[in-house]
């Protein structure tokens, strides 16, 4: 599925998109059941095949996706096991849950924690009041006001798995996400000298970001206890993707990387056609989705 950029024209026009999305979306589930079925199951004997005769790729053997011109537009790097302490997570927890309380929906805040047991160096993170959207109509219009990638419901989903809810994320812009630029220094002397000190949460110094673009669209979807998601996050250059082993997988004519990190998380990775954006199906091992229903709701994603 190729995502297309939406320009301010077009957010005068949202009635207009949201029928063109939800048109799209009645043809999908419309399709002939016989052969749909038929494709799913082409697919999933072909995934079966093709992941079978691979094996994991050792360390130094990392996987690249190139587009017609070799450039390399999706690739896999070496994993790293992060692992905060105890008192960090405890401290972060704290000063999201404070800064929930301070924002509103849809608001961003940089911040950071005065607190040298927390980190040595004074660091900026960030925080977005998400507005968790349960209906998938309302995620949609916040895709188009937001100006977030605009992604359609999977017309396949595992057994028993159903649409849980939606948000559409912002994050910090890239300049502010990098120590050594200036934009992050000038941002880290702003928040430091900054007079909105919370109370509450001691050493918590916060700045409401006026960012009006979404960075990423996310959907979870459930079945009991069990869940799994799908992120795209927009305008990426030759993401890298961190794995301990990978395998490669085409659907519907598009290469795929079918990742896994330890035994906590596996993962689908590709590009939309214009190769402006990235696709993710995340899962985590409790909710153990086989190998083939990656496969076939990624092929229920792709619009021929």
């Amino acid at each position: 599925m190729e995502i297309q950029s939406i320009d301010d024209a077009e957010l005068n026009v949202t009635p207009a998109i949201m029928d063109k999305v939800r048109e799209i979306h009645r043809q999908r589930q419309g399709e002939d059941k016989p052969r749909r079925k038929k494709q799913l199951l082409s697919v999933a004997l072909t995934a079966i095949l093709v992941l079978s005769s691979l094996t994991v790729y050792a360390n130094n053997q990392y996987l690249q996706i190139k587009n017609k011109e070799g450039i390399i537009i999706l690739s896999t790097i070496p994993a790293i096991q992060y692992t905060d302490s105890d008192y960090k997570q405890k401290r972060r927890e704290e000063a999201q849950s404070e800064l929930s309380k301070r924002l509103k929906p849809g608001e961003l805040a940089a911040y950071y924690i005065e607190d040298t047991r927390y980190s040595k160096e004074p660091q900026i993170e960030y925080y977005f009041h998400a507005m968790e959207r349960k209906h998938y109509d309302d995620l949609a219009k916040d895709m188009v006001e937001m100006k977030a990638p605009v992604v359609l419901n999977p017309s396949y989903l595992p057994e028993g798995y159903v649409f849980d809810y939606g948000v559409v994320q912002r994050g910090l812009p890239t300049e502010y996400k990098f120590a050594n630029k200036p934009e992050y220094q000038s941002l880290m002397h702003e928040l430091q000298a900054s007079s909105e000190k919370t109370d509450e949460v001691q050493g918590l110094y916060y700045k409401i970001m006026n960012t009006t673009k979404a960075d990423s669209t996310v959907m979870y979807f459930r079945n009991g206890e069990k869940t799994f998601n799908l992120v795209v996050f927009s305008d990426t250059k030759s993401p890298q993707i961190r794995s301990d082993q990978a395998i490669r997988v085409t659907v519907k004519g598009k290469e795929m990387i079918l990742s896994a990190v330890s035994s906590s998380k596996r993962s689908l990775s590709w590009r939309s056609d214009d190769e402006r954006d990235l696709y993710m199906i995340n899962d985590i091992m409790h909710s153990a989705l086989s190998n083939e229903e990656f496969i076939q709701i990624a092929e229920s994603m792709i619009i021929e």
